[in-house]
């Protein structure tokens, strides 16, 4: 009976942890930052001069109320790597709602040509549409590139995609964003874990499966052995 209870504990146990996924939280929604690709790279700022960050935003969805806390993230992105991020926010491509990749791409080219005199931006397009679909796509200055390789790109669109469904206003989404992404890129990730969140509750998971279980077992045990006293 006792060694029943037991198999049927471990079982359900480990059936919920391993349902459970570790995760840092914007807020109620869970953000899973295990999910955004670990930076292998070395990487170096870049030097002073081949970027200015003045302006550093174009909305043309309303979506930015709070100028201050949009800078804060992107001032950091700015600061840690020497590259000038610009964030686009926009429902279409010169009225095109669902422009392809093609007429994308060269809008992109011919915006950061027309807004930028140096190599050293990112320039980030995010669009939306009133059903709610988006997309997100970027483009790099030559001289950004060494730092915004593809690796460091893909880790950005990662937390574009881990943050989205947050509960973070929008400024302090796209703030977060560029804050997290310029931590993840300028150091390498250890290979132990990709957040202390992750491993923390993990632990947390471990030690209480194995409470409950000691628990348990010490109350079967107490149960049976008071059974067979009476039993006698």
């Amino acid at each position: 009976m006792i060694i029943f209870v037991i198999v049927f504990l471990i079982i359900f146990l480990s059936a919920i942890s391993s349902g459970f996924r570790s995760c840092s939280s914007g807020g109620g929604t869970e953000v899973i930052i295990s999910d955004v690709t670990t930076s292998t790279v070395e990487r170096e700022k870049l030097a002073d001069g081949l970027a200015t960050f003045d302006e550093y935003y174009l909305d043309e969805l309303d979506w930015i109320y709070d100028e201050n806390e949009l800078y804060s993230g992107m001032k950091t992105f700015y600061d840690e790597t020497g590259v000038a991020p610009f964030l686009y926010l926009t429902d279409n491509i010169d009225g095109d709602y669902d422009p392809d990749e093609d007429t994308i791409e060269t809008a992109l080219n011919d915006f950061y040509d027309e807004h930028f005199d140096d190599e050293g931006h990112l320039l980030v397009l995010f669009m939306e549409d009133e059903d709610g679909y988006w997309q997100r796509y970027y483009i790099v200055g030559s001289a950004a590139k060494a730092v915004m390789d593809d690796e460091a790109c893909e880790i950005l669109m990662d937390f574009l995609d881990a943050y989205y469904y947050s509960d973070l206003e929008d400024e302090e989404y796209f703030s977060t964003v560029f804050e997290k992404t310029a931590e993840r890129i300028m150091s390498i990730t250890s290979s132990d874990s990709s957040d202390n969140s992750s491993s923390s509750s993990t632990v947390f998971v471990a030690v209480v499966i194995v409470v409950v279980v000691i628990v348990v077992v010490w109350m079967v045990v107490r149960y049976m052995r008071k059974r067979q006293r009476t039993q006698v």
